[in-house]
């Protein structure tokens, strides 16, 4: 807006001259004041009529909130310097006339930059900048406008003359704002928080006519102005010592991006296309065909980022740079961006003599080959720079001049593109004025006789007048896929994996925007919660949702404070959640259906929200969880609970079916509606629906919500109750992921089994001792295990529960095999499988982790074999695989799976291990089963035995046993030991392999896990005879005590292993057949499985007199 059409318009033309001389441009317009205008020489009535116009160049006011909000606000507190001296020496009228001056100037400043006056007290000033409407840039408009102040305030003198100053004092953060305070004239909006009494002390600290800001305030602006360090102060009311910064100047940054980018550029990931298109775009344009790009993607989309990487490639070649940066506080302000870059490449300094700024400038034209004499009074004119005397008057019309002066400009910027390639960036195209677009549509016509590339970046809204041509491509920035905004997050982090968890919140919630999960993964390592831990991050404390970075908070709130009249129904569509249904919306608003599809259009046509489907079978989704979130902070904690509450009522009347479905939903609101003990309920129902579907780190998540929730009831039965329900299940869920003998497995099972002692019912706590034997079992810690196991058979038999009956049988079979007694294992394992009902047992699985049949077949099939039944053996397995699978369970079938590839290492079948492992451990991958996942890594490095070399698999399989064991599992943790232990056999390293038999022998000794102790005489017995000195006496003592043990404890299969050894070693001394006559004794005993390895070894010695059957 030109300022002479403006004054036309109004009658007030022979202001003009004044205005212009005065340097009143369309951007200063909506700041004047009274005082303004009489210091122009504006009489009282043309002041009235002007002071209404320039009220309606400012618009209506933004409205303000019905009710409080939570939002980040940067305050800023103005004082005037030595108020109380200046008015002792004034007369009371005087000083009035002070302080209205003062008031005027700053609440002018105030106002041009959108802010808000929220109190005037006497000699100070306290403003708001982010509300009642944010903007994206907040912390530089406060910025400004305190620079501005000063300035402006430094011009005001009292009526003796004395200059006047300011301190201001700047801080950010969030706080509750919005709340009436007081009565009649006295009632203003109050905020709560630290940010204001922050700002206030940082204004004592600043110097006359200066500007303080806090390091919240200074991260948000980065190198957009020049900051000199103040230090650490200690402040009054403040617990740690605050840093602060006094600002200087704006910075001489050529662009936004450059002034937040400071530090170097993160990695750019997935835009090859786009790259290569700008490139070849710039090879055209350096062979004398001028080109045009528009760069088209929302805000932080990576506009700025690629045209960066442009700029690096160009600069491998000679090249003219220009740099246009279009502002959203000169919106109005003609020919901004171009002017602004003629400042820069010229040199112009604010305070320099007008002189010197014109050498400047004429230097600058006659070195683009243009005549000074000719362009530089237009172009002096339009930067206001005052020629008297210098140059003649220009004898044109403000029109005249203004097409002189476009025509200039055009011809500056061709000019700059003849002699060498000219690389001209527009950054930000949707903030641009109407006369710097005339100037670059009258450029783009001479663009293809240039050697030049225009490039310009903008926002969706933005829509280009210019018809698109052979010279004009336009690029559409996409989202990033998962996989490139992961390699972002990892770049971010400096090459390091994040957890899992806080890595997927990061990519849900930032949608694929780079600058949101650069800002967001930034907000993650400075949290406290992660720990460095090699070439990974570790979480050090519970997770807790991650805030919304104070970086990317006035853009987000700035989109929803456009939509002010319809905000409340975005916030209660991201109560429900960022998907939310039409229907429901509905009866929760209850507002008429034409206002709230008004309201909901309002949204789409903002880029709020999509909508899918019509209503009122529409579904809405947030463009953004970032933007769900901010519309969802905005309300204080009583609106959002009775929010929440509003929700699951009509969730729990009018939607049942949702409720049934997804319980998880209605536990989420009950939480957040503050009604505990109904959000524990529905998170251990959506627990338990999650583990019904081997679901179980869903559960868990559920069921360790509930618990969270449980911890703020108040102590009593009713509590107990419900956390032992809970803990129950958790338990369930914690054996089917973390594993049995897990820590946190531990602690659930032991706390349910306190709470069961006092509260709970008889299965209850049959359930938890179930729990108790299997935590204990799987640790190897045998004896304790079995005094529970019995325990619990003797409680079952005792109420005459048949299933705990079965389970108790089970669990002491279980025992029993650890302990080596293979016969009453098995009598056990028989007694509890004729127990098992699939109706009744089958849907117990997901409470226990697994299904009983399926522990008690696989058991009894490792049992079976050690009896010398290996077919048996088999049959058991595939029985307990194939009952896992018709259940569907998919923890059992794990389990099914991995002792499968068990009962094939025993037998040494290894492509049968292959086989049962690799399937395995896909599933347990699939589960989060670390237990199984590592059992089965290990059993495949063992499986390998016969085609790599050992010593290349050592390496392998002692990894995967140590992560077994980081389970806390100990169990078979024995067996492990022997096969590593025979594998440096094989690889000729039989000390190494004797140091792990004596590791094995201490944890047999400690554990009484005896079922493998006859494998490990054995192995320990090949190891003695492979040193080089042959302890052959040795040797031959542990063959024959591992013959006594299995025997003692009916291990067939171990005997007939050990004695074919033992038969091997006599006849190398020369007593072949006392050695085949120990073989053929334990050979005959055996009435299956004669194609095994090791019924076949045995037929090899005992032959020619032995047929297989």
């Amino acid at each position: 807006m030109d300022v002479g059409e403006w004054l036309r318009g109004l009658g007030l033309e022979q202001y003009e001259t004044a205005f212009r001389e005065a340097e009143v441009g369309a951007d200063v317009l909506p700041d004047l004041t009274d005082a303004d205008l009489v210091e122009l020489g504006v009489s009282l009535g043309n002041r009235k009529r002007l002071l209404k116009a320039v009220a309606a160049l400012r618009g209506p006011a933004p409205q303000v909130p019905d009710e409080a909000e939570r939002r980040q606000l940067t305050v800023m507190f103005c004082d005037l310097v030595g108020s109380t001296e200046i008015s002792a020496r004034l007369d009371p009228e005087d000083m009035r006339d002070v302080i209205r001056a003062y008031q005027d100037a700053c609440s002018g400043v105030i106002a041009r930059y959108d802010g808000f006056v929220a109190r005037f007290m006497g000699d100070g000033i306290l403003a708001y900048f982010g509300f009642p409407r944010a903007h994206e840039d907040e912390a530089e408009r406060a910025i400004r406008s305190g620079l501005d102040i000063a300035e402006a305030v430094a011009k005001l003198e009292t009526a003796a003359r004395r200059k006047l100053a300011v301190r201001v004092g700047i801080a950010t953060g969030i706080v509750v704002v919005g709340d009436l305070i007081g009565q009649g004239p006295a009632q203003e909006r109050d905020v709560v928080g630290e940010t204001p009494n922050l700002a206030a002390r940082l204004q004592g600290l600043a110097a006359p006519g200066t500007v303080v800001i806090a390091e919240s305030t200074m991260r948000l602006v980065g190198r957009t102005f020049d900051l000199q360090p103040l230090g650490v102060h200690t402040l009054k009311g403040f617990e740690t010592p605050v840093p602060i910064w006094s600002v200087l100047r704006d910075a001489r940054t050529s662009t936004r991006f450059e002034a937040f980018r400071s530090q170097g550029l993160s990695p750019m990931v997935n835009r090859e296309s786009e790259t290569a298109l700008l490139r070849d775009r710039w090879r055209r344009a350096r062979n004398g065909e001028g080109q045009v790009v528009l760069v088209f993607g929302e805000a932080g989309i990576g506009k700025s980022r690629i045209v960066a990487a442009l700029t690096e490639h160009a600069a491998a070649s000679p090249h003219v740079a220009i740099s246009y940066q279009c502002s959203p506080h000169h919106v109005n302000e003609a020919l901004y961006p171009i002017l602004s870059e003629i400042r820069r490449t010229a040199g112009l300094v604010g305070d320099e003599p007008a002189s010197t700024k014109l050498d400047k400038l004429e230097a600058m034209i006659t070195r683009f080959g243009l005549s000074a004499g000719e362009f530089a009074p237009l172009l002096a004119g339009a930067l206001s720079i005052p020629t008297a005397g210098r140059y003649p008057a220009l004898d044109l019309t403000p029109a005249e001049q203004k097409e002189r002066t476009i025509v200039a400009l055009v011809l500056l910027i061709a000019a700059r593109a003849r002699r060498t390639p000219a690389l001209a960036l527009l950054e930000d195209a949707h903030w641009i004025d109407p006369t710097s677009l005339v100037v670059l549509g009258r450029f783009f016509e001479q663009m293809p006789a240039l050697s030049a590339l225009m490039v310009i970046t903008a926002r969706p809204e933005f829509n280009p007048p210019w018809d698109a041509g052979p010279n004009l491509s336009i690029v559409q920035l996409a989202p990033l896929p998962r996989e490139e905004a992961t390699d972002m997050v990892r770049g971010v982090a400096g090459g390091k994996a994040l957890p899992a968890a806080i890595l997927d919140e990061i990519i849900v919630k930032t949608d694929g925007v780079p600058l949101f999960v650069e800002e967001l993964t930034k907000t993650v390592m400075e949290s406290g919660l992660l720990r460095e831990e090699g070439d990974s991050y570790q979480l050090i404390s519970a997770r807790t949702p991650i805030a919304i970075p104070s970086t990317l908070q006035d853009s987000l709130l700035a989109r929803l404070d456009r939509l002010n009249s319809v905000k409340d129904i975005a916030q209660i569509g991201a109560a429900i959640g960022r998907e939310f249904s039409h229907s429901l919306l509905e009866e929760v608003a209850a507002i008429p259906d034409r206002a709230l599809v008004d309201a909901l259009d309002k949204l789409i046509a903002a880029n709020i929200i999509h909508r899918r489907g019509d209503p009122p079978e529409a579904v809405y989704t947030f463009k953004h969880a970032l933007l769900r979130d901010a519309a969802y902070q905005l309300m204080i904690r009583g609106r959002r609970r009775d929010v929440h509450r509003g929700i699951v009522d009509v969730l729990e009347s009018r939607f049942p079916q949702i409720v049934e479905a997804q319980p998880e939903i209605a536990a989420m609101h009950h939480e957040h509606g503050g009604n505990p003990a109904r959000a524990a309920d529905y998170y251990r129902l959506a627990g338990g629906r999650a583990a019904a579907r081997s679901a179980n780190v869903e559960a868990l998540a559920y069921l360790n919500d509930g618990l969270r929730v449980i911890e703020s009831l108040p102590s009593g039965a009713e509590r107990d109750r419900l956390e032992l329900q809970v803990q129950l299940q958790r338990a369930g869920a914690l054996r089917s992921t973390k594993g049995y003998s897990a820590p946190e497995t531990g602690d659930a099972i032991r706390r349910a089994h306190a709470l069961s002692q006092s509260v709970g019912e008889p299965s209850q706590l049959l359930l938890t001792l179930a729990g108790l034997y299997a935590y204990h079992l799987v640790r190897s810690e045998t004896i304790r295990a079995k005094e529970i196991a019995a325990e619990l058979l003797a409680l079952a038999r005792q109420q005459g529960d048949t299933n705990y009956i079965m389970i108790g049988l089970r669990s002491t079979g279980c025992v029993q095999f650890q302990l080596g007694h293979q016969l009453a294992a098995l009598d056990h394992f028989e007694q509890s499988l004729a127990l098992y009902d699939p109706v009744t047992h089958g849907p117990l699985a997901p409470s226990f982790g697994l299904d009983h049949k399926e522990v008690a077949a696989s058991f009894r099939s490792t049992t079976l074999w050690l009896l010398g039944r290996p077919v048996q053996a088999e049959a058991s397995q595939q029985e307990a695989l194939s009952h896992a699978e018709d259940l569907k369970h998919l923890p059992s079938i794990c389990q099914a799976l991995i002792y499968s590839a068990l009962l094939r290492v025993l037998s040494r079948d290894h492509p049968g291990v292959i086989e049962s492992a690799t399937q395995g451990r896909h599933l347990a991958r699939r589960l989060s089963f670390d237990l199984m996942e590592h059992g089965a890594s290990f059993f495949l490095a063992a499986a390998r035995r016969g085609e790599a070399a050992p010593e290349d698999l050592l390496p392998e399989m002692l990894n995967a046993a140590n992560l077994w064991w980081g389970t806390g599992a100990r169990q078979y943790q024995g067996y492990v030991l022997t096969v590593i232990a025979e594998t440096y056999l094989d690889a000729g390293q039989p000390d190494e392999g004797l140091a792990v038999v004596a590791q094995a022998k201490e944890l047999l000794e400690a554990t009484d896990e005896r079922w493998a102790e006859p494998e490990l005489y054995r192995v320990e017995g090949m190891l003695l005879l492979a040193l080089p000195e042959r302890r052959i006496a040795d040797g031959e003592a542990c063959l024959r005590r591992a013959i006594a043990v299995a025997r003692d404890h009916a291990a067939l299969s171990w005997e007939l292993r050990a004695a074919v050894d033992l038969a091997r070693l006599l006849a190398e001394l020369g007593r072949a057949g006392e050695g085949k006559a120990l073989v053929d004794g334990v050979y005959r005993r055996f009435e299956e499985g004669f194609d095994s390895v090791d019924l076949a070894a045995a037929r090899a010695i005992l032959a020619p007199h032995v047929s297989p059957a």
